[in-house]
C-alpha cells in the first residue's frame, strides 16, 4: 500500500465553516465528532437521502455569521447571541453529538461590537477572529480555548498592525484573514492575509499563539495549495506567459518564513493546469490536465510527486488522448480506498445550435416586430457538457489505472463541485449527483435536489442541509440521513 492510503482522511478540513446570518439559538443546551464516527457517518452518503435530524437558530442580524467547526474529538458551533445595541457583544459556542443535538455550551464576552470573521483549530488548540469596534476604533481579537471550549488566551491586535504589513492603510472591511491548517507546530498560528476586491497578492504571517507576539511575514505573497509540515511550508502560484498559465512551486522554511526554493511545472512545450496539491510527511503530490502546446483539446493527465527539499522523485505524464474532440474543465479531486488520486471533470465542447436557433427567432421577431424595433440577438456560443470524467492516477507512480466517461445532460452551465476528501458531490443547477471513487465503474447518482434558499454543506456527521425561514426569522440546520 502507497503512502497515500492514508491521506484522503488528513486532507478533510480540520473545520468546515460557513457564513449564515444567525443570531439567538432557540434554546441554551447545558450538557464528538470522533475519528472513527467521521469515516463511518460520512460514508453513510447514499442515493435517495432524507432530512433528519434538526437544529434551529433565530436571527435579528443580516451580517451575523454563524460557523459550524470539527476536528479530531468534536463538532460544534459558534454564534452570535446578545442584543444588537449592547455594549458588549456575546458569542456561544455550542457542542453537537452525532444527531445533531447540543449536549454542552460556553460563551464568550467581547468588549464593543464584534463581528465574527475565521476560526480554525490545530490538534490541541481552536481559535476564532473577531473584528471589533469599540470606541470608533477598530481591533482584531483573538480568542484560543482548549477543546473543551474553555478559554485560555485572547489578545487584541489593532487594524494598523496589518495595515502596515502591506505598506499603505487598509480599511477594516476590507481587510480578509483566513487560518492556514498547521497540525505540526500547534504553539504557532499560520494567518493568510488579504484585501477584498483587490488584486494585491495575500501574505502569510506566522504569530505565537499563546501571545500573538509577530514571528514573521512570509517575503513570498499570492500563495495558494498551500500544504504545511512541521519544517516546511509549501504552496504554489501562477502567472501568464505567452497566453498561458504557468505554475511556480515554493518551499518556504516555517522557522524563519523565507523562501528556500523554487520549482516551475512548466514542461516544453506543454501546458499544465493544476487540480490537486497533497501531502503527507515529507513527500508533495500536484496532479491535473496537461495539453500539448496551445490546444485544450490534446488531453492527458500528468502526476509529480516532489519531497519537501524540492527534489523530483517522478514527474509522469500520461500518453493517451482520453477526450477526443472534446475539452475537460477539471472540477476537484478526491482519494480512493488505496490512496490514489481521483480527478473529476466535464466533458464539453463549444456549441452555436442554440445561438443559431436564437438568432433566427430574434431576427423573425423583429420583422414581425417592424424594422424600428431593437430585438437584440443571441450570438454567444454555449458550454456544452455532455459527460463528466473520472480517473484514477496511482500516487505511487503516477500511472492511470482507470478512466471512466459517463454520459450528462447536455448540461449548459459548468456543475459545482464538493468533497469531504472521500465522496464527490456534483451540483447543476439545484440537483446534486454523489460518485463513489472506490466504485469507478458505477456511474454518478442522483442525491439529493435542492428547494429555494436551502443550502448543501458537508460536515463531519453528513451531508447538511441549512435553509432561511424569513418569517419566523430562523435558520434551520437538518442533517440528511439514507433511507
Amino acid at each position: 500500500m502507497c503512502f497515500f492510503s492514508k491521506l484522503s482522511g488528513l486532507l478533510i478540513k480540520s473545520f468546515v465553516k460557513t457564513c449564515i446570518h444567525t443570531t439567538v439559538l432557540k434554546k441554551t443546551y447545558r450538557g464528538v465528532w470522533g475519528i472513527t464516527l467521521c469515516s463511518i457517518l460520512i460514508l453513510q452518503f447514499l442515493p435517495n437521502s432524507t432530512l433528519a435530524q434538526k437544529y434551529a437558530f433565530r436571527y435579528n442580524r443580516l451580517n451575523d455569521r454563524f460557523d459550524v467547526i470539527s476536528d479530531a474529538r468534536s463538532l460544534f458551533c459558534l454564534f452570535h447571541v446578545s442584543s444588537p445595541h449592547a455594549p458588549n457583544t456575546v458569542f456561544r459556542k455550542v457542542f453537537l453529538n452525532e444527531d445533531l443535538k447540543g449536549i454542552d455550551s460556553v460563551e464568550y464576552e467581547i468588549p464593543g461590537d464584534a463581528n465574527l470573521i475565521s476560526s480554525g483549530t490545530n490538534e490541541i488548540y481552536t481559535f476564532h477572529l473577531f473584528q471589533v469596534k469599540k470606541d470608533k476604533n477598530w481591533n482584531i481579537q483573538f480568542i484560543v480555548t482548549d477543546k473543551s471550549g474553555r478559554l485560555l488566551f485572547q489578545y487584541f491586535k489593532p487594524n494598523l498592525d496589518f495595515s502596515r504589513w502591506f505598506g499603505h492603510e487598509i480599511k477594516p472591511k476590507q481587510l480578509l484573514l483566513e487560518f492556514i491548517p498547521n497540525k505540526d507546530t500547534p504553539e504557532m498560528m499560520l494567518l493568510q492575509i488579504g484585501k477584498t476586491n483587490s488584486l494585491f497578492p495575500h501574505k502569510i504571517t506566522a504569530l505565537d499563539l499563546k501571545t500573538g507576539n509577530l514571528l514573521w511575514v512570509s517575503e513570498v505573497a499570492g500563495l495558494t495549495n498551500i500544504q504545511t509540515n512541521a519544517d516546511r511550508l509549501v504552496g504554489t502560484s501562477s502567472y501568464y506567459q505567452h497566453q498561458s498559465l504557468q505554475y511556480l512551486i515554493h518551499f518556504v522554511d516555517k522557522n524563519t518564513g523565507k523562501q528556500t526554493k523554487t520549482l516551475s511545472l512548466e514542461h516544453p512545450d506543454h501546458r499544465r493546469e493544476i487540480a490537486v496539491v497533497a501531502s503527507e510527511g515529507s513527500k508533495l503530490l500536484i496532479a491535473g490536465n496537461e495539453y500539448v502546446g496551445q490546444q485544450t483539446k490534446n488531453l492527458n493527465f500528468f502526476m509529480a510527486l516532489f519531497d519537501l527539499d524540492g527534489n523530483v522523485i517522478f514527474d509522469r505524464v500520461d500518453t493517451t488522448n482520453r477526450m477526443s474532440k472534446h475539452r475537460n474543465k477539471l472540477m476537484g479531486h478526491a482519494f480512493d480506498n488505496n490512496g490514489n488520486v481521483v480527478l473529476a471533470g466535464e466533458g464539453y465542447k463549444l456549441d452555436a445550435t442554440r445561438a443559431i436557433i436564437s438568432t433566427a427567432t430574434s431576427v423573425m421577431l423583429a420583422a414581425a416586430l417592424g424594422s424600428g424595433t431593437n430585438v437584440s440577438a443571441r450570438t454567444g456560443l454555449d458550454t456544452r457538457i455532455d459527460f463528466v470524467t473520472f480517473v484514477t492516477l496511482s500516487t505511487s507512480n503516477g500511472e492511470v489505472l482507470s478512466f471512466k466517461k459517463f454520459p450528462v445532460g447536455p448540461w449548459y452551465e459548468f456543475a459545482n463541485y464538493m468533497s469531504d476528501g472521500e465522496h464527490m458531490l456534483i451540483g447543476v443547477s439545484n440537483k446534486f449527483l454523489i460518485y463513489d471513487p472506490n466504485k469507478p465503474d458505477t456511474p454518478p447518482s442522483f442525491f439529493t435536489a435542492l428547494k429555494s434558499k436551502e443550502q448543501l454543506l458537508l460536515t463531519p456527521m453528513g451531508p447538511m442541509i441549512t435553509s432561511r425561514e424569513n418569517f419566523s426569522k430562523v435558520i434551520n440546520l437538518e442533517l440528511l440521513r439514507s433511507q
